[in-house]
């Protein structure tokens, strides 16, 4: 006989009876030897019926076999056994989730096999006991720790008891739950603030849980106890508790036994005895007919009793379950019980009398719900047709008056209250009888008119402030009068009246101060530009033509004249005459300043060089504003308001033409003075050549230095200008001079014919020659302008007062002498014994080039670098040592090419 322990197999070989055969048989018994794991315990060993608690299963041989574990919960007489699917966590530990058995196991003991893989359940079990749900609408607190006037500072404590769905005692522990303590304080800033109390929950494992905390000073404290379940929190009943504390509480105040205990057990127990004795004095309460507000009283007895259900029963059970507490302390609660008892038993007769008397008022509460609501449509209907009477209410309309408005106002408001008291006891009953929503349109009518009452108000309001403002300027003195103050609070006002959302903008009282504030923001700006120092009395005449309405205007004057003026009715036309006045002050300070300028304005004066004369002419600043102020001039005359002083300015417009005018042309002729001064007067050849035009000039001469005499005795430009007949004077010399200087332009026409090289000159160094042609010495100078790289000559005089002779010539490049073979005397017209000039220029370079080439032949330059040398420092012009070193290389170039070295050349 042998055993597989693998299959749970035993095997038998042989015969029987002492007769050994060769049969062979097989029987499974691992039914009954079990598998080759055991189980032994579970803990936790209870758990509720909704599962999902996590549970060990300890035991042997968990990893003998590999496979699937299988956790089976269960009980005799159940529907059918609950399995959860373990994990393998050590040889001798299995874990799992228990299942939810609320449909098929039920809160009852069960017991716990488990299989691993094919293999069968083992045979040993161990117990396992649900039990129903805690729940946190049937659990409670009691205990010291949620009363008033407690010890602060001290340790304290409540108990929570857990109940299920039955409303039964839970008599284990293991349940979850959320204890918050916290004390209410004021923060940095003077705000309430919570302040976390650390809090320790203690489970007693009997159902029971208590809690422990300590407030750390007095006040007030909230205390929060949740169930936790799903992670989901329910509060349990009563919770949130608000218990406070004192720091001169009672002798243990904080403890079961304590005063604070007793003292709430009986208040408790009183108050819901006085609950039932006043309910039930109102349910047996006789009631007529009409009586509804009796009726009410009844229903609301009949309300109470059914809302307050949950809280009486939660009372009660607070007080049974604090008495328990004190029994098993070993202290007597025969009499509370008793009292307990009795309360139980009244309010349950209670309940039973609400629900019967509640039937009993049915047909008295339909036939008053039917005759309110008649009511309220008929009050419903007043109020509609009073809120359509509300917009002819003198308030609505602005000419009313402030006095008048109010009054109307109040009025209004005093009627309203007396509708909102019908108003407020229609709603009572409606509440009672269910229908509160029937007075929802009169509800909404009251606060609309209510609104329309205080927005109106509001309104009224803002025009007393208004009234107030604008009156306070108006007492104000003209010359004290800050303009920009005053319109800035005029645009603050206006601001505010116009975000003013709360009223019709069409309405009569809105326009209507819409349109005096409007009145003051045009008038503001009015006073500001009338306030102008620019303002005189013709304008003032103006604005009172305009306005038909005549004020003495003068600084002490009130600013309530010049409203009553009406300006706001012509904004444009005051507008108007106040630029018109500071226009026309702007031209009478210009024609002051030209007054000014003009009245000792004088020209500046240099002696001549010639005569005995003094030349005049003005300074360039004050041409720039002789220029800037007939800008000004014309600027007067492109204005609309000229007429003041059009006199005026067309004088000064003809003043500082002529200043202008003269003084141009004076500046042109004496300018042309001057220039043909030095030719017709001091030039004998000029004189020689033009002897018309230079007796003509003479006259001319005669009349400028007249001109320039009166000049330097009148000095004023001003007066010199405007005399009479000086710029026709002027005139008349500059047409003189442009025919004396168009016959001097013929005249060097024509010396510009007889020598070329003039016509590379300008017209004044031209004449600067011309002048001084017959003094060759100041002709020189100007040398460099027709003669190329020439500075001067050389000049000697062989008589005093004699023409001089040029005895040679200098380059105006570098550092050159060049003498002349022979002096050239200098007679003649300057054109003559220029055109001489060139010719001994050639002259000299020829002879002196003629005499280099000569002397480096006769040197033999060509053989020696050293006598080439000091025969270069030599030679009497540049030019011609260049033109020898040409002639030598050419030559030495030409014999080379004749020589019989052809290929050497």
């Amino acid at each position: 006989m042998c055993y597989d322990p693998e299959e749970g197999q035993l095997f038998m070989y042989g015969g029987w009876a002492n007769k050994w055969l060769d049969d062979c048989w097989q029987i499974n018994v691992s039914s009954l030897v079990g598998p080759p794991y055991a189980i032994a315990s579970v803990e936790p060993s209870l758990g509720p019926v909704s599962g999902q608690q996590k549970i060990s299963l300890r035991g042997v041989g968990f990893l003998s076999t590999q496979g699937p574990i299988v956790v089976r919960f269960f009980a005799p007489g159940a529907k059918q056994p609950a399995e959860a699917q373990g994990m393998v966590i050590t040889d001798e530990l299995v874990e799992c989730y228990t299942p939810a058995v609320a449909s098929t196991i039920g809160p009852r003991e069960c017991e716990v096999r488990l299989c691993i893989g094919v293999r069968d359940f083992t045979t040993t079990k161990a117990s396992y006991h649900y039990y129903l749900n805690t729940l946190a609408e049937q659990s409670l607190c009691y205990g010291p720790g949620l009363m008033e006037e407690q010890d602060c500072n001290h340790d304290t404590r409540f108990m929570i008891q857990a109940r299920n769905a039955l409303r039964e005692n839970r008599t284990s522990g293991r349940d979850e739950w959320f204890v918050q303590v916290q004390k209410k304080d004021v923060g940095p800033n003077g705000q309430e603030v919570l302040v976390d109390v650390p809090v320790a929950v203690i489970d007693l494992n009997t159902g029971q849980y208590e809690v422990h905390y300590k407030c750390p000073s007095k006040g007030s404290a909230i205390v929060r106890v949740q169930l936790v379940e799903g992670g989901k929190r329910t509060h349990v009943r009563g919770s949130p508790f608000h218990p406070t504390f004192t720091d001169t509480a009672k002798n243990r105040a904080n403890e079961y036994l304590g005063p604070l205990v007793n003292s709430w057990t009986v208040h408790t127990l009183k108050a819901l005895e006085e609950f039932y004795r006043t309910t039930d004095a109102g349910l047996s309460a006789k009631l007529k007919d009409g009586d509804v507000k009796g009726l009410i009283k009844v229903m609301n007895h009949i309300r109470d009793v059914s809302e307050q259900e949950g809280d009486l029963t939660r009372r009660q059970d607070e007080v049974y379950e604090i008495l328990m507490h004190i029994e098993k302390a070993g202290m007597p609660i025969e009499k509370q019980l008793k009292v307990l008892r009795r309360v139980g038993v009244n309010l349950e007769q209670l309940r039973l009398e609400s629900q019967k008397t509640e039937k009993a008022i049915e047909p008295l509460v339909k036939q008053e719900s039917e005759l309110y609501r008649k009511k309220i449509a008929e009050f419903e209907t007043r109020m509609r047709a009073y809120h359509g009477g509300l917009r002819r209410e003198a308030y609505y309309f602005y000419n009313s008056g402030v006095e008048l408005a109010f009054k109307h106002i109040d009025d209004v408001t005093a009627h309203l209250n007396m509708m909102a008291h019908e108003l407020e006891d229609l709603l009572h009953v409606a509440k009672n009888f269910g229908y509160p929503e029937d007075l929802a349109g009169s509800q909404k009518l009251m606060q609309t008119m209510r609104e329309d009452v205080t927005h109106v108000r509001l309104l009224w309001n803002l025009e007393v402030e208004r009234i107030k403002l604008t009156e306070a300027f108006l007492v104000v003195r003209f010359g004290a009068v800050e303009a920009d103050v005053m319109e800035d609070a005029i645009k603050s006002y206006f601001k505010r009246l116009k975000e003013f959302n709360k009223i019709d903008k069409k309405s009569d009282v809105y326009i209507g101060m819409h349109e005096v504030i409007k009145r003051w923001t045009v008038f503001c700006p009015l006073v500001a530009e009338l306030r102008d120092t620019s303002m005189r009395p013709r304008h003032w005449l103006m604005i009172m033509d305009l306005c038909g309405k005549v004020v003495q205007v003068t600084e002490q004057m009130l600013l309530r004249d010049l409203w009553n003026m009406d300006l706001h009715r012509f904004p444009s036309e005051v507008e108007d005459l106040a630029e018109q006045a500071k226009q026309e002050a702007k031209m009478e300070l210009t024609i002051a300043k030209l007054q000014r300028t003009w009245s000792d304005t004088e020209f500046v004066f240099e002696p001549h060089r010639t005569a005995s004369v003094m030349k005049m002419s003005m300074l360039e600043k004050d041409v720039e504003t002789l220029e800037e102020n007939q800008v000004q001039v014309q600027n007067m005359f492109a204005s609309r308001f000229l007429a003041a002083f059009e006199t005026e300015a067309l004088e000064w417009q003809k003043t500082l033409a002529s200043v202008s005018e003269t003084t141009t042309l004076l500046s042109e002729v004496l300018r042309t003075w001057d220039f043909l001064e030095n030719l017709f007067i001091h030039s004998e050849e000029v004189k020689k050549e033009l002897p018309d035009e230079s007796d003509r000039f003479l006259g001319i001469d005669d009349d400028v230095k007249v001109l320039l005499r009166k000049g330097e005795e009148v000095k004023l430009v001003k007066y010199f200008c405007c005399e009479p007949g000086i710029y026709q004077v002027l005139e008349k010399t500059q047409t003189q001079l442009a025919m004396c200087e168009a016959a001097l332009n013929e005249f060097m026409d024509g010396k510009r014919r007889a020598f070329p090289r003039f016509y590379f000159m300008s017209a004044a160094d031209l004449l600067d020659v011309l002048s001084n042609g017959n003094n060759p010495a100041r002709v020189v100078p100007q040398f460099p302008k027709f003669f190329n790289a020439i500075e001067k000559y050389d000049l000697t005089e062989d008589e005093p007062g004699a023409r001089p002779s040029a005895t040679g010539m200098h380059a105006c490049i570098g550092k050159e002498y060049v003498p002349f073979p022979a002096p050239l005397l200098l007679l003649g017209k300057v054109e003559v014994y220029l055109d001489q000039c060139i010719a001994t220029f050639r002259g000299a370079l020829r002879h002196f080039a003629r005499e280099d080439l000569q002397a480096y032949a006769e040197q033999a330059c060509e053989a020696s670098g050293d006598v080439r040398g000091k025969w270069l420092v030599a030679v009497k012009a540049a030019q011609g040592a260049l033109l020898v070193q040409l002639i030598t290389w050419v030559r030495l170039v030409e014999e080379s090419f004749k020589a019989d070295r052809v290929r050497e050349a």
